[in-house]
């Protein structure tokens, strides 16, 4: 049978109709359904006890607005009652100034908080009870809460994600400012969780109980692949003049040898028109020894072991890289063979991302040991052609300076160990 559309002109003809509030302790048992006298096909709910008719139920009452849901009843060729539904939001300002024409029903999407789906299927719920009402089509429909969608959305694999996601962005109703304004929440969310990451020591453990189920590896250095790797726009818009669009994980990028060994790691390859390698390790890595060597020079500074070992690590990869990217398939994350007449290799830039200068050397400290440290860093790095070294607090702070588009305030440490006692400093707010 087709099916019959309702015109409100001729409904509200017959029907002294009332506003039906389910969001208290309202009570469904006093509700029948009767048929419309001069509207073929139609059913209305009809109070027993207050003699009122109604269509018409609010699902969430805010001070404002109200989330409300128009429900008629259609009865199809095998007498069953097929229901439909019209969600609409009531401005209950315009109520008052009785401007009703603001509040027509319209089909679109009307966000119901955690209270509001509560009472759509409380009000799905007296449905069922009704006798020859046909629910079966809700067997593949259900309301969620926003924290139910997002852990659903999260299980799922890249291409739904993408797909999902691509037909929110081409919903006409979607604005470009509102996805401009949803990644600026996205983003400004990742400089928080960085800005923890780089005052609060506690937090690396903190992340790492977070994703223990993506971290395997012990230590601070996983936590800090896994949160450049999952944010890869710190990365491909900060390190480089050109723009990197994507990030290899873990390439080998040596040959190796009968055994299968002698092709060390980089942390993670930038693709653009050039390779860049890029070599992690923490925040917590410090430039310089505490002590100044005694074969050291006069306004110079010894640095750490840890320092020159990836300083080297990363000469050895530029070069093993270098030596043998002809031999070896350049493969992305999603295991497609790239042409390396497209994306080349002529002596690759390499990117040592370590420690945080904020903290070792603070910028405003005249001490005279600071200072040296400081020139020394600032010698080694601007003759040092082949690798750029950038510590994670300058990363952040180009990070912060996208986003906003100034700079960045300074970062404050907690749990600094200082002369053998521990310095409790209050956290500034983000």
């Amino acid at each position: 049978m087709e099916e019959k559309i309702i015109k409100w002109s001729e409904v509200k003809q017959e029907l002294q109709e009332k506003v039906v509030d389910i969001t208290g302790d309202f009570n469904f048992s006093t509700l029948e359904v009767k048929k419309a006298n001069n509207i073929d096909n139609f059913y209305y709910f009809f109070d027993t006890k207050d003699n009122y008719f109604c269509l018409v139920f609010i699902l969430d009452n805010k001070s404002k607005v109200q989330r409300r849901c128009l429900v008629t009843l259609i009865q199809s060729s095998d007498n069953k009652m097929l229901p439909r539904f019209e969600f609409f939001t009531w401005d209950k300002i315009a109520e008052k100034k009785g401007d009703e024409a603001n509040n027509k029903p319209y089909k679109a999407r009307v966000q119901l908080d955690g209270n509001g789906s509560k009472n759509l299927w409380k009000l799905i719920g007296f449905l069922t009870t009704i006798k020859n009402v046909d629910l079966k089509n809700f067997s593949s429909y259900k309301v969620v809460n926003s924290d139910s969608y997002i852990s659903e959305f999260k299980s799922k694999d890249e291409f739904e994600k993408i797909k999902d996601l691509t037909q929110i962005f081409l919903d006409k109703n979607l604005k470009e400012s509102d996805i401009n304004k949803a990644l600026f929440v996205k983003r400004k969310g990742v400089l928080e969780t960085f800005k923890k990451l780089l005052e609060d020591k506690d937090e690396i453990e903190n992340y790492k109980k977070e994703y223990e189920e993506e971290i395997k590896t012990k230590g601070g250095e996983a936590v800090w692949h896994h949160f450049l790797k999952n944010n890869n726009w710190l990365l491909g818009l900060n390190i480089d003049i050109r723009f990197i669009f994507e990030f290899i994980n873990e390439v080998k990028v040596g040959i190796e040898d009968t055994a299968g060994a002698g092709s060390p790691k980089a942390d993670l390859m930038g693709i653009s028109d050039f390779t860049t390698l890029i070599e992690l390790k923490t925040s917590e890595t410090k430039f310089f020894s505490e002590n100044k060597k005694n074969t050291v020079r006069a306004n110079t500074w010894s640095f750490t072991d840890k320092f020159i070992d990836g300083i080297s690590q990363c000469l050895g990869q530029k070069f093993d890289w270098d030596k043998g990217h002809e031999n070896k398939g350049l493969i992305d994350n999603n295991n497609n063979i790239l042409d390396q007449n497209c994306y080349r290799t002529v002596d690759p830039k390499t990117i040592f991302i370590i420690g945080n200068k904020q903290k070792e050397l603070p910028l405003n400290n005249s001490n005279r040991d600071i200072v040296v440290k400081k020139d020394t860093l600032e010698r080694f790095s601007r003759n040092n052609r082949n690798i750029e070294i950038i510590s994670y607090d300058e990363l952040y702070e180009r990070a912060y300076f996208m986003v906003f588009g100034e700079k960045a305030p300074e970062l404050n440490f907690i749990n600094i160990e200082e002369n053998h006692e521990e310095i409790k400093v209050k956290n500034i707010p983000f």
